[in-house]
């Protein structure tokens, strides 16, 4: 058995759980060169913590365990199925859309020719009307008897003609009301924040569930993720802070711990779940 490896064991999981933050479970299973319940990129990563951690070389262990990975993957044949396109609607929809569009176009200028084309035609009717009106000369017979000193009557007829004008109607043109209309309420939609603050040094992996792109970091610091995506997260142990829309959640475990965030709300996972949402797989 290599010597630094030995003195691993020697050294004990707990202390080096303690040590370097990794899982208790993960510690054990790399001493005990155990390789089932790890991921190739996780034994990789793990030795060289563990080589820095404690200036050893490990170096036999390492291509033990990778050995032992490349034969779990030899069995697997990767078949490539291209996936059929799904038709798409959004043409048509925009067509549809298009030709609305231009009705209601259509129908607004349409609508405007008819109420600036009805005041001059009214004002026109009212002179038309003005203009049939006749005015009617009514006679209106006076006698006057006239007595003069020289006893002589004459009788004056006049014939006093008035005019009357009769009185026309004064009609209001007809305006008709514009419809109202009213804008729609702009939807604002809220934006979600999504970051991981360890307490101690970590292993964190996060798979992006859109494309399903892996990525994984040993960090001590803050990690900020894209709110707006669906995220797959597993961490070498629970020390951590998770902070969403600026509420802060605290988690506390020595055990490597997996969590699905999705629409600004964060879930914990089982070993199961994780899989059954990762292709079966641990990582």
């Amino acid at each position: 058995m290599n010597k630094d490896l030995k003195k691993l064991k020697i050294i004990g999981a707990q202390k080096i759980h303690e040590d370097t933050h990794i899982a208790l479970g993960y510690v054990q299973s790399v001493i005990h060169a155990s390789f089932e319940g790890l991921t190739k990129i996780q034994f990789v990563g793990f030795i060289s913590i563990l080589e820095r951690e404690y200036n050893l070389d490990l170096s036999a262990l390492k291509a033990r365990g990778i050995s032992y990975f490349e034969e779990e993957e030899t069995p697997r044949s990767k078949v490539f199925v291209i996936p059929e396109r799904k038709k798409s609607f959004t043409g048509l929809y925009v067509f549809i859309v298009l030709v609305i569009f231009s009705l209601a176009i259509y129908a607004t200028v349409e609508y405007k020719k008819e109420n600036l084309t009805s005041e001059p035609l009214a004002n026109h009717t009212i002179l038309d009307a003005q203009k049939k009106i006749t005015v009617k000369k009514v006679a209106i017979p006076l006698e006057e008897n006239l007595t003069k000193e020289t006893n002589t009557t004459q009788e004056v007829n006049s014939s006093v003609v008035k005019e009357v004008v009769p009185q026309v109607p004064v009609l209001k043109p007809i305006v008709e009301k514009k419809p109202v209309i009213v804008a729609p309420k702009k939807v604002i939609q809220k934006k979600h924040s999504f970051v991981i603050k360890p307490r101690s040094r970590v292993w964190i992996g996060y798979i992006n569930l859109t494309d399903k792109k892996k990525k994984q970091a040993i960090i001590k610091h803050i990690l900020t993720l894209d709110a707006s995506k669906e995220w797959l997260i597993s961490a070498g142990h629970g020390n951590i802070n998770i902070v969403l829309d600026g509420k802060t959640k605290h988690f506390s475990s020595a055990q490597s711990v997996r969590y699905l965030y999705k629409n600004g709300s964060l879930k914990k996972l089982s070993i199961a779940e994780f899989k059954k949402l990762n292709n079966g797989r641990l990582w």
